[in-house]
């Protein structure tokens, strides 16, 4: 991704807001995984590793300048590049995050190259990516002609916003052939009811109802 790109889709980003229920439902179902020292990528200004109370072990990298200076004036290390370039030592980190950033690769494979090699042994990436099968994403491909308002926006026509729809066995197959093991998949519920209760009704048809997939997988 150019400068140029990285502005245009900065500037964006920068006018929005992090919905903080939206956030503490992922940080919920990815909690138990977390360890060390992390580097959230496409972080924000840091309203999830909030949730993290270990202090000075935490790292913030995005496109972003506006998110970065929070996050920043509140203790976190931050760092203003693209994903695809990763400004730090090897086996530096305990757990990488890549909470709905993930699909804005245009490069999966270099990214997860990249993140492998700034892991630690036994490190671990957690990936979220909304769920290319769910009811929510068929309904906006069958109504507005795209998975709108969770795949590329408008907003983005001359720069994608996402790049790739991910299902469980895309994500599964991406990681794998990256090099990386033990590879566990899951689908996290939606916070709005009725597709909450219907998630948790119905597990033989959660993957329906699931906004989006979680992957975890180790170094």
């Amino acid at each position: 991704m150019d400068d140029k790109n990285i502005r245009d889709q900065g500037g964006f980003y920068d006018s929005s807001k992090t919905d903080r229920i939206y956030l503490k439902s992922v940080w919920e179902n990815i909690k138990p995984f977390v360890k060390g020292r992390i580097l959230d990528i496409g972080g924000n200004d840091g309203s999830l590793l909030d949730f993290y109370k270990t202090k000075n072990k935490k790292y913030i990298l995005d496109i972003t300048k506006l998110a970065l200076k929070k996050a920043k004036r509140r203790g976190y290390k931050t760092y203003f590049c693209d994903m695809h370039k990763l400004p730090f030592k090897d086996s530096f980190f305990d757990t990488v995050l890549l909470i709905n950033t993930f699909e804005h690769s245009h490069n999966p494979f270099g990214l997860l190259k990249g993140i492998k090699r700034v892991l630690k042994p036994n490190g671990v990436v957690i990936i979220d990516v909304p769920n290319a099968r769910s009811v929510r994403q068929i309904y906006n491909l069958v109504f507005h002609g795209d998975p709108l308002p969770s795949g590329n926006s408008i907003l983005f026509s001359k720069n994608p916003n996402h790049f790739f729809h991910y299902t469980s066995n895309l994500l599964c197959s991406v990681l794998k052939l990256s090099g990386f093991e033990k590879v566990k998949l899951f689908g996290k519920p939606p916070v709005k009811q009725p597709f909450n209760g219907l998630f948790r009704m119905m597990p033989g048809l959660s993957s329906m109802f699931a906004t989006d997939i979680i992957a975890v997988s180790s170094k």
